[in-house]
Protein backbone atom coordinates (compact mmCIF):
# COMPACT_ATOMS: atom_id res chain seq x y z
CA UNK A 1 0.00 0.00 0.00
CA UNK A 2 0.97 3.60 -0.53
CA UNK A 3 0.95 6.07 2.01
CA UNK A 4 -1.49 7.96 0.81
CA UNK A 5 -3.93 5.36 1.19
CA UNK A 6 -2.38 3.89 4.98
CA UNK A 7 -2.84 7.60 5.70
CA UNK A 8 -6.33 8.07 4.80
CA UNK A 9 -7.45 4.65 6.43
CA UNK A 10 -5.99 6.28 9.66
CA UNK A 11 -7.36 9.14 9.32
CA UNK A 12 -11.28 7.71 8.99
CA UNK A 13 -10.12 5.01 11.62
CA UNK A 14 -9.78 8.51 14.08
CA UNK A 15 -13.20 9.72 12.66
CA UNK A 16 -14.97 6.60 13.03
CA UNK A 17 -13.25 6.10 16.89
CA UNK A 18 -13.77 9.61 17.97
CA UNK A 19 -17.70 9.59 16.43
CA UNK A 20 -18.04 6.55 18.28
CA UNK A 21 -16.62 7.74 21.42
CA UNK A 22 -18.77 10.48 21.63
CA UNK A 23 -22.18 8.74 20.67
CA UNK A 24 -21.52 6.31 23.84
CA UNK A 25 -20.66 8.97 25.89
CA UNK A 26 -23.46 11.71 24.75
CA UNK A 27 -26.31 8.92 24.51
CA UNK A 28 -25.43 8.06 28.11
CA UNK A 29 -28.62 10.05 29.77
CA UNK A 30 -30.81 9.22 26.78
CA UNK A 31 -30.06 5.15 27.69
CA UNK A 32 -32.61 5.52 30.77
CA UNK A 33 -34.94 8.00 29.01
CA UNK A 34 -35.00 10.64 31.13
CA UNK A 35 -35.55 11.48 34.56
CA UNK A 36 -38.22 9.85 35.66
CA UNK A 37 -37.51 6.37 33.77
CA UNK A 38 -34.13 6.75 35.32
CA UNK A 39 -36.17 7.26 39.10
CA UNK A 40 -38.64 4.87 38.47
CA UNK A 41 -35.67 2.05 37.47
CA UNK A 42 -34.10 3.18 40.66
CA UNK A 43 -37.14 2.78 42.63
CA UNK A 44 -37.14 -0.75 41.32
CA UNK A 45 -33.91 -1.93 41.77
CA UNK A 46 -34.22 -0.74 45.31
CA UNK A 47 -37.28 -2.47 46.33
CA UNK A 48 -35.28 -5.58 44.92
CA UNK A 49 -32.12 -5.01 46.41
CA UNK A 50 -34.10 -4.64 49.85
CA UNK A 51 -36.02 -7.77 49.65
CA UNK A 52 -32.89 -9.79 49.34
CA UNK A 53 -31.50 -8.77 52.07
CA UNK A 54 -35.07 -8.47 54.46
CA UNK A 55 -34.19 -12.63 53.63
CA UNK A 56 -31.71 -12.02 56.55
CA UNK A 57 -29.64 -14.71 54.97
CA UNK A 58 -26.18 -15.14 56.46
CA UNK A 59 -24.43 -15.07 52.68
CA UNK A 60 -25.55 -12.56 49.94
CA UNK A 61 -26.47 -13.82 46.70
CA UNK A 62 -22.51 -13.42 44.53
CA UNK A 63 -24.19 -11.90 41.49
CA UNK A 64 -26.75 -10.29 42.34
CA UNK A 65 -27.78 -8.31 39.50
CA UNK A 66 -30.35 -5.75 40.93
CA UNK A 67 -27.61 -4.39 42.99
CA UNK A 68 -24.72 -4.03 40.63
CA UNK A 69 -27.60 -2.19 38.67
CA UNK A 70 -28.68 -0.09 41.58
CA UNK A 71 -25.00 0.37 42.74
CA UNK A 72 -24.32 1.62 38.82
CA UNK A 73 -27.28 3.44 38.01
CA UNK A 74 -26.65 5.54 41.31
CA UNK A 75 -23.29 6.52 40.28
CA UNK A 76 -25.05 7.48 37.06
CA UNK A 77 -27.29 10.46 38.71
CA UNK A 78 -25.12 13.09 37.76
CA UNK A 79 -25.22 12.27 34.40
CA UNK A 80 -28.58 11.76 34.36
CA UNK A 81 -29.60 15.09 36.01
CA UNK A 82 -27.45 16.71 34.07
CA UNK A 83 -30.75 18.84 31.93
CA UNK A 84 -32.66 18.59 34.77
CA UNK A 85 -33.22 22.61 36.34
CA UNK A 86 -32.57 20.70 39.84
CA UNK A 87 -28.74 20.30 39.10
CA UNK A 88 -28.41 23.83 39.30
CA UNK A 89 -29.82 23.84 42.70
CA UNK A 90 -27.36 24.36 45.52
CA UNK A 91 -28.37 21.13 47.46
CA UNK A 92 -28.08 18.89 44.55
CA UNK A 93 -24.29 17.75 44.44
CA UNK A 94 -23.49 17.29 48.10
CA UNK A 95 -26.81 15.04 48.01
CA UNK A 96 -26.31 13.55 44.65
CA UNK A 97 -22.34 12.52 46.24
CA UNK A 98 -23.56 11.23 49.18
CA UNK A 99 -25.64 9.24 47.12
CA UNK A 100 -23.22 7.88 45.05
CA UNK A 101 -20.53 7.37 47.87
CA UNK A 102 -23.40 5.21 49.50
CA UNK A 103 -23.97 3.53 46.62
CA UNK A 104 -20.21 2.40 46.29
CA UNK A 105 -20.02 1.52 50.07
CA UNK A 106 -23.23 -0.82 49.79
CA UNK A 107 -21.62 -2.76 46.58
CA UNK A 108 -18.33 -3.05 48.18
CA UNK A 109 -19.97 -4.42 51.76
CA UNK A 110 -21.95 -6.91 49.58
CA UNK A 111 -19.29 -8.07 47.10
CA UNK A 112 -16.72 -8.62 50.12
CA UNK A 113 -19.44 -10.98 51.35
CA UNK A 114 -20.01 -9.14 54.50
CA UNK A 115 -24.17 -9.14 54.84
CA UNK A 116 -24.28 -7.13 58.12
CA UNK A 117 -22.25 -4.60 56.74
CA UNK A 118 -24.48 -4.62 53.15
CA UNK A 119 -27.39 -4.24 55.36
CA UNK A 120 -26.31 -1.12 56.90
CA UNK A 121 -24.64 0.50 54.32
CA UNK A 122 -27.65 0.11 52.15
CA UNK A 123 -29.63 2.11 55.66
CA UNK A 124 -27.18 4.58 54.97
CA UNK A 125 -28.09 4.67 51.02
CA UNK A 126 -31.77 4.57 51.62
CA UNK A 127 -31.69 7.32 54.11
CA UNK A 128 -29.50 9.19 51.46
CA UNK A 129 -31.96 8.43 48.95
CA UNK A 130 -34.71 10.15 51.44
CA UNK A 131 -32.59 12.99 51.93
CA UNK A 132 -32.22 13.73 48.36
CA UNK A 133 -36.01 13.24 47.22
CA UNK A 134 -37.18 15.19 50.29
CA UNK A 135 -34.94 18.52 49.55
CA UNK A 136 -35.08 18.28 46.09
CA UNK A 137 -38.37 16.53 44.59
CA UNK A 138 -40.81 18.01 42.67
CA UNK A 139 -43.69 15.57 42.90
CA UNK A 140 -44.58 13.24 45.78
CA UNK A 141 -41.63 11.19 46.47
CA UNK A 142 -41.45 7.78 47.29
CA UNK A 143 -40.37 7.08 51.07
CA UNK A 144 -38.11 4.45 50.65
CA UNK A 145 -37.75 1.12 53.22
CA UNK A 146 -34.86 -0.44 54.32
CA UNK A 147 -35.31 -3.90 56.52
Amino acid sequence: MNLKRVLSMVVVGLILGGAGWYWWNARRVELYGGVKPFMKRLVDLHGASAKELAKNAPELPLDFVSMEQLAQSAQDIFAVFAKDERFANSRFNPNAVELARRAIQFEQAWDDGRPDDAREAFRLLTAACNKCHAELSVESPPKLQSP
